[in-house]
């Protein structure tokens, strides 16, 4: 299990990755676009960060990514909550969070251990609402 925490700078989402940068990576890598970002926003719910657990192992989660293209720029995604985002693409900085590769399913859930009791319900509340 991994867990990330996604920031929104200048209208921009990132992942924090300071490992990446210290190995030589550069912050505009580090970029969620391409439906990733749309995905964060909405989890985000109106805030300006949000902290993600994910595996390539199934557990109990908000959201469901499968693997349908691969090319040399990243993976294509399609999500199992089309409320929050159809498809998503991310980029190969991936590959150095999953052994070197693409996991065919990602698995994520929203973190609340660092968000206060009021925070947590309102992301549950948004994911219900979007489920409907």
């Amino acid at each position: 299990m991994k867990t990330n925490r996604f920031y929104k700078q200048f209208g921009n989402w990132y992942i924090d990755y300071p490992e990446y940068i210290r190995n030589g990576g550069g912050q505009a890598d580090l970029a969620m676009v391409s439906g990733a970002d749309t995905m964060l926003e909405k989890l985000a719910n109106g805030k300006n960060e949000v902290t993600l657990r994910y595996n390539d192992k199934p557990f109990e989660c908000d959201i469901e990514l499968a693997m349908y293209k691969h090319d040399s720029s990243g993976g294509y995604y399609k999500t199992n909550r089309h409320d929050i985002v159809d498809n998503l693409w991310l980029c190969n900085v991936t590959k150095t969070l999953f052994n070197g590769q693409h996991p065919w399913k990602i698995y994520l859930k929203v973190d609340g251990t660092n968000q206060s009791k009021n925070t947590k319900k309102n992301i549950s509340k948004v994911l219900r609402s979007l489920h409907k």
